[in-house]
């Protein structure tokens, strides 16, 4: 028998979300002292893409051993992404139709794929040009000086959110699965949706219009990707109440 929100208590339901909660906060903690100890190396590929800066320093007594931490919780977080979409699911589960219960454990996978395509996509692709592009410029003989800090911010801020957007097409996918999506009004609204892709690029990038450049490319090419996707998605609905 399928249960509805009105079915189950609040109470129980506020005690699934706060479990999971914590079971979430768990992995990242204990991922992310494991990712500790490889801090080194991951910084050393970074301190790698800056071919021409002599050196890097920090202004602060604790900022190493900060930024190290921050690193190491953001490594902890991304290895941590179906773990936490477990238990996303967990949460949502008593609401799944039984029709969807299989495909909600694709979700897991598919999600996990597209998170860490656009984390690969980000790091090996475009942090390297970024960081090209930005040291190619002419600064009338000025030398730079890079602070640790300043490194480790460019390159979370611009993977982490790469990684979160290319869940474009899937979040597309159940939207129109649950019918408020159609494959005909994404078509209709592809120049309106590319204007907010650009709009959400400048958000989410640092404050650059060549990372926001890059951001919005494979957007883009998600959204022609989501539009087949949803007329995917339509069939099988459509299928499911014949």
């Amino acid at each position: 028998m399928e249960v509805t929100l009105s079915d189950l208590p609040l109470i129980t339901l506020l005690a699934r979300i706060r479990r999971a909660i914590l079971m979430s906060l768990g992995f990242i903690i204990v991922l992310g002292a494991l990712c500790w100890f490889f801090t080194d190396s991951i910084l050393a590929y970074l301190f790698a893409m800056y071919t021409d800066v002599d050196g890097f320093v920090f202004t602060h007594v604790s900022e190493s051993f900060f930024v190290k931490l921050k690193l190491a919780a953001a490594c902890g977080f991304t290895l941590s992404i179906p773990l936490i979409l477990w238990q996303l699911r967990s949460v949502v589960a008593p609401f799944i139709s039984l029709q969807n219960r299989s495909l909600s454990y694709a979700f897991i996978p598919f999600a996990s794929l597209l998170f860490y395509s656009g984390l690969t996509f980000a790091v090996w692709a475009i942090l390297p040009l970024a960081v090209r592009f930005f040291l190619g410029f002419d600064n009338a003989g000025v030398e730079p000086l890079l602070r640790l800090e300043s490194i480790v911010n460019f390159s979370i801020s611009l993977a982490l959110p790469m990684a979160i957007v290319f869940q474009l097409p899937l979040v597309i996918y159940f939207l129109a699965r649950l019918g408020v999506l159609s494959a005909t009004m994404l078509r209709n609204a592809r120049k309106y949706s590319i204007l907010g892709i650009v709009i959400i690029s400048a958000i989410l990038t640092p404050a650059d219009v060549f990372s926001q450049i890059m951001m919005a490319i494979p957007l883009v090419v998600l959204y022609e990707i989501s539009i087949w996707l949803a007329h995917v998605a339509q069939r099988g609905r459509q299928s499911e109440q014949r």
